[in-house]
Order: C-alpha cells, then sequence, then structure tokens
C-alpha cells in the first residue's frame, strides 16, 4: 500500500500475475531480464517466520531448469501459472510458447555469456539506503513448519494461490501452511538493479575499461544525478578518441 515506487511500476507492469503473464511470458525480450547462471546462486528462498530455511535456496546452479521451466502445476512456488498465459485460448499450446521464448532467452543468455566490448565504459548504483532493491526473491511462511510439513517441502503443490503472490499449502487433512512474498528489498543498488547484478560487471571476460560505482539515484532517473551524468559524458568522450578523424 505504502510502496510507491512499487505502485508506480505497477501502473505499467500490472497489479498482479493475472496483468503480468499473458504479456510477459511468451517474450522472449522480458525473459532476457531474468538472472542468468552468472548471478550469485540461491536467490529463490522460502522462510519461516523466524527466518531459517524452509527449503533449498535456488538455483544451485542452472536457474533455467531449476527455477524457469517449473510451473505451478509442478510446485507451489512454480515460476508461471500455466492458466495466465493466455486467458483468451488464441494459442494452441500456451505452455509451449513459454516454454520457446524461455529457450530464446536462455539462447540469447548463452550467447552473450560474460562477453563484453573491451572499450567498455558504464556505472551502476550501490544506494544502501533511499534506493534498496530486490536482490532473492523471498516465499516467508505464515507460521513455523512441523518437521513433516517441512519434508521436501519446494516439490510439494498448492491447493490454493493468489495472483497477487500468496499459496496455501496443506500438510495434512486438517493443517495448513501459507507462503506470502515478501516485500522487503534486501540489497543496495537502484531501486531496479541490485549490486549483485552490477557486480557481475567484474566477472567479465573482457573487463570494462572503466566501470563506476555510484550511490544516490534511482535506475530511471538516473541521468538526474550529477555523478552517472558526469560518468556518461566521460565514457562517450574516451569513446569519441578512439574514432579516426574525418576526412574533407
Amino acid at each position: 500500500m505504502f510502496d510507491i515506487q512499487g505502485a508506480a511500476s505497477a501502473v505499467v507492469l500490472g497489479w498482479s500475475a493475472k496483468d503480468t503473464t499473458p504479456s510477459l511470458a511468451t517474450a522472449p525480450g522480458p525473459l532476457e531480464l531474468l538472472p542468468t547462471k552468472h548471478y550469485p546462486p540461491g536467490w529463490l528462498k522460502a522462510t519461516t517466520p523466524k527466518g531459517a530455511p524452509a527449503m533449498p535456496p535456488l538455483p544451485v546452479s542452472d536457474p533455467y531448469s531449476e527455477i524457469y521451466s517449473k510451473t505451478t502445476d509442478d510446485c507451489w512456488w512454480g515460476m508461471v501459472d500455466p492458466k495466465l498465459i493466455d486467458p483468451a485460448n488464441h494459442m494452441a499450446d500456451s505452455l509451449f510458447a513459454y516454454r520457446r521464448s524461455l529457450r530464446l532467452a536462455h539462447s540469447f543468455h548463452e550467447k552473450l555469456d560474460l562477453s563484453a566490448h573491451p572499450h567498455t565504459y558504464g556505472y551502476f548504483g550501490v544506494d544502501e539506503d533511499k534506493h534498496r532493491t530486490f536482490c532473492s526473491v523471498n516465499w516467508e511462511a505464515s507460521k513455523p513448519l512441523t518437521s513433516g510439513m517441512s519434508e521436501h517441502i519446494e516439490n510439494r503443490k498448492a491447493n490454493w494461490s493468489s495472483p497477487l503472490g500468496m499459496v496455501q499449502i496443506p500438510e495434512d487433512s486438517a493443517h495448513k501452511v501459507c507462503f506470502s512474498l515478501s516485500n522487503k528489498r534486501d540489497q543496495g543498488g537502484d531501486g531496479t538493479v541490485p549490486m549483485a547484478s552490477g557486480a557481475v560487471l567484474a566477472k567479465l571476460s573482457v573487463k570494462p575499461k572503466v566501470v563506476f560505482k555510484i550511490s544516490g539515484f534511482d535506475h530511471q532517473m538516473s541521468y538526474k544525478n550529477m555523478y552517472a551524468y558526469q560518468a556518461t559524458i566521460y565514457g562517450v568522450a574516451q569513446l569519441v578518441q578512439l574514432a579516426k578523424p574525418a576526412q574533407p
């Protein structure tokens, strides 16, 4: 209710899974923005009220097979609800369309890998205060789990779910537990890109010439930040010097 930045994003992207799934699930472009295998592992989590792990964090190594290929028909935390992909029923096989788009995004990630042009200049946000960012996806349990409930909970299926990020998982015929998506931004960044993503630049096979770490700016309005603006001008100036002189 009080997340102004989240509300502004929802106006464009949609307020719930019902709004976002039809437009994002079968479009390779948005799926290309998913974390690649180079993003720090273990970013999908489920925790108890005291913060203890409710299931092993994922991915271990491959987000495509461990997370993105999973639907809500496979497990309660599945990446996509197949029923929401094509609400108008215009597709012969909507799940196939999703998986095809995911393969295209995966192929793009593999080709991009950790490569960069040798004359690369850039910057990313490291604001730990005002512009904190989602580094992980965390499902929070409504109550402590019993030993029977915690066993293989990652493979259980929900008996009820909400498009706003809540699922109910049966423990037995009489007991149930709810998991809700956390709205806590858990890392510094620029409000959109977490520091963990920007830090991947240091792992590139060809190191960028200069990468600035800057705090105090919002992702969308970064060019209103004096230091981000100056970093951009610096990079452009360095690249212009490499250009061959114009011939008369």
